[in-house]
């Protein structure tokens, strides 16, 4: 791309450039320059002057009117555009696949371990770097389709350039998530049918500690090294003296190169792990004999393993290559579309379909865990001559099958539906259980009891004495009275068999008034209460002392019960002697 002046006109401040009049003062005023690709540029704006793009007319203030930018997509696409809407598809495609193969292999079917390779959350990481992976590899196809249709390079290639890189890192993640977790899986199994399989603080262990640090940190040595740059660089392809002195240096510069020895190190720590599984988990492989064919396919422990180290490969060396050749690198316009294709966003698919396969045909872990554990117990019981009940007989779902189903307790559930449908519980179902309050009792009341006073508890106390004593008397004096004596001590007894539990001042003065009327008929001085209500309180209280110092020859004194004021009468009172009336 080279500099032109500007065409004559029909004076020395006109200028004819498609057939349409400028004023060349204005555009030598706003710094415009004509270049040789049919555009005019000042470095602030660039402006195609190719019919029928040309400008119609341009203002004192150096501005055109209805001009079409140098980087608006007017070309036609190519086959590079044709291509990436076909990959652009396999990728959406892989991405709605993959989400089927989260949710099957990422379900929780048995109580999670605190052990970190039994958690769930582990088996779903190949999952996301696999979403990850598709997004990226859709976005930087999509991208791809105006890389052809841009008059000049701008933010697509940009964009597919940024995607496409970003892939590096993603694929390798992907890969290695993948082997931990089928090393995980194959661990599990093989831990939960022989639990002394493995030591705990072995070298297998060091090493299954040390390996993933080293591989994630050359991933984001690798991310960091090729990501966080300056990207506008790459665009400047105008020509070939520009690409050549703006465009290839910064596709090739040092932290390209670096980023590719790193993923290239990745790579290898990732397929040293394969040896790591065989060397460690083939000698337990007759563990994982079973009937089924599907499962027999799936539990090789390297096929998966050798199969996603072998997809990954070839986008390693692309980049790695690429680095350091111009021609090869996908960020040249001019790159070959089956290197493109074929070791740029060929080897991320490729990983993809094969994570997707094997996860569609593999069963869940903990389904696979719960069926060798199910078959275990069925041949142990063969041989000890256990015969089990059949599944129908069992009560829950998750306890006849060994997994944790939706209908786990069906059962117990319909027979709670049953129960209130029948009103057992008294109450018809939905009905709810309503207190009603009693008419004159405050719905608010504290209904904790209180506890009895100092001296109520010293009287209960010389009380009960009192009355032994005076039952052992009695009982020694005569047949009738000991007869009596022991029904009084047997109501007394009743009367006091609930002592122990705290009661309220109504209830405490029921006991009192229950203990006097009884102490009375005994004595023979009981009076009516129709005969002492005309009384007053006080006379009431010193005739009772007079009565029973003369009836019995020991009164209140003697029983150490000394009674000052009033007596209040109890609601108890008041209706057992309208009783007695």
């Amino acid at each position: 791309m080279t500099v032109l002046p500007f065409p004559k006109g029909d004076n020395l401040t006109d200028t004819v450039i498609s057939d349409v009049h400028f004023n060349l003062t204005a555009l030598n005023i706003n710094n415009y320059t004509l270049y040789s690709n049919q555009t005019l540029s000042n470095n602030s704006d660039c402006h195609l002057v190719l019919p029928p793009h040309t400008p119609p007319t341009l203002y004192p203030n150096g501005t055109f009117p209805n001009a079409t930018s140098c980087y608006a997509p007017i070309l036609p696409i190519s086959t590079h555009s044709t291509i990436s809407i076909l990959f652009s598809t396999f990728f959406a495609l892989t991405l709605l696949i993959t989400l089927v193969s989260l949710r099957k292999q990422g379900a929780n079917h048995l109580p999670s371990s605190s052990s970190t390779f039994r958690h769930p959350i582990t088996r779903r990481w190949p999952f996301y770097f696999a979403l990850s992976l598709s997004a990226t590899g859709l976005i930087a196809t999509i991208t791809a389709v105006d890389v052809d249709r841009d008059y000049l390079p701008s933010t697509p290639l940009i964009l597919r350039s940024f995607f496409l890189t970003l892939q590096l890192p993603l694929i390798l993640a992907t890969v290695w998530e993948s082997l931990r977790a089928h090393r995980s899986r194959l661990e599990r199994l093989i831990a939960d049918a022989d639990p002394f399989a493995f030591r705990a603080g072995d070298r297998r262990t060091k090493i299954q500690f040390w390996i993933p640090l080293l591989v994630y940190l050359f991933v984001w040595l690798t991310f960091f090294m090729t990501i966080p740059r300056a990207w506008n660089p790459i665009t400047k392809q105008n020509d070939e003296a520009q690409t050549r002195t703006i465009a290839e240096p910064s596709a090739t510069d040092a932290r390209f190169k670096t980023g590719a020895v790193f993923a290239t190190l990745a790579w290898l720590l990732i397929s040293s792990h394969i040896f790591h599984i065989a060397h460690f988990y083939s000698s337990h492989l007759p563990h994982l004999s079973t009937s089924s064919p599907t499962t027999q396919r799936s539990a090789n422990a390297l096929l998966k393993p050798l199969v996603l180290c072998i997809a990954a490969l070839p986008r390693v060396a692309y980049a790695l290559f690429s680095s350091f050749s111009w021609p090869l690198s996908p960020f040249n316009l001019s790159a070959p579309l089956g290197l493109l294709f074929g070791l740029g966003y060929g080897p991320p698919l490729f990983v993809l379909l094969i994570i997707n396969l094997f996860a569609l045909q593999e069963p869940n872990e903990d389904v696979e865990l719960a069926r060798r554990r199910r078959e275990r117990g069925e041949r142990a019981d063969v041989e000890l001559g256990v015969r089990r009940k059949p599944a129908w007989w069992r009560m829950r779902k998750g306890t006849a099958s060994g997994v944790m189903g939706k209908g786990a307790g069906r059962h117990v559930e319909r027979l709670r539906d049953l129960v209130a449908e029948e009103n057992v519980g008294g109450r018809k179902k939905g009905e709810r259980k309503v207190k009603v309050n009693e008419p004159g009792k405050d719905p608010f009341a504290d209904p904790s009891p209180e506890l009895p006073t100092a001296t109520e508890a010293q009287n209960r106390a010389e009380g009960r004495g009192s009355r032994r004593r005076r039952h052992v008397g009695s009982s020694s004096t005569s047949p009738s009275s000991s007869s009596s004596s022991s029904s009084s001590s047997d109501e007394i007894s009743g009367s006091r068999s609930s002592w122990w539990w705290p009661h309220s001042k109504e209830q405490i003065q029921d006991e009192k008034e229950e203990r006097r009327i009884h102490r009375a008929k005994e004595k023979g001085t009981y009076k009516p209460w129709g005969a002492s209500l005309l009384e007053t309180s006080t006379e009431r209280d010193s005739g009772k002392r007079g009565e029973e110092g003369v009836g019995s020859g020991s009164g209140r004194e003697e029983e150490g019960v000394k009674r000052t004021g009033p007596r209040r009468q109890g609601k108890g009172q008041v209706v057992r002697s309208m009783l007695d009336l």
